[in-house]
């Protein structure tokens, strides 16, 4: 996937890269930034300037990944914890209480997942063009 966008900040060498278009795939995943702008931070390999335009090739087939990591394992863990609890509690207070225990987990653990997958989709971006302002 192509995309084009332009360096917003450099902080710490890392470029921050504010991307223009919103691709089929990012309109249906939405992962960066919740469908707000578009922010990637990025190595700044190539010292890229604050103003300057780039176009960007992106991996394509790790977003859903990413996003059944980020949304889907949680809601799944919710629902195990919840079956789970039903057949190791018989009060309802203890069932609730592990089954968000469980939740807050899992929920944590699919996050440092993502947060790791999505480190090594930043590393496979490539920049294709730099047009300097």
């Amino acid at each position: 996937m192509i995309e084009w966008g332009e360096v917003k900040d450099i902080k710490r060498k890392k470029a921050q890269i504010l991307l223009n278009s919103l691709s089929s795939m990012c309109k249906n995943c939405n992962l960066c930034n919740f469908g707000k702008k578009r922010i990637l931070q990025i190595e700044n390999e190539r010292e890229l300037r604050k103003g300057d335009r780039v176009k960007i090739l992106m991996p394509e087939g790790k977003s859903s990944y990413i996003s059944f990591l980020t949304f889907g394992l949680p809601a799944l863990i919710l629902a195990g914890g919840a079956i789970l609890s039903g057949k190791i509690f018989s009060g309802e207070e203890k069932q609730v209480l592990f089954t968000i225990g469980i939740f807050l987990g899992g929920l944590a653990i699919s996050q440092v997942f993502s947060r790791l997958l999505m480190r090594k989709f930043l590393q496979n971006i490539k920049i294709l063009e730099i047009v300097r302002k």
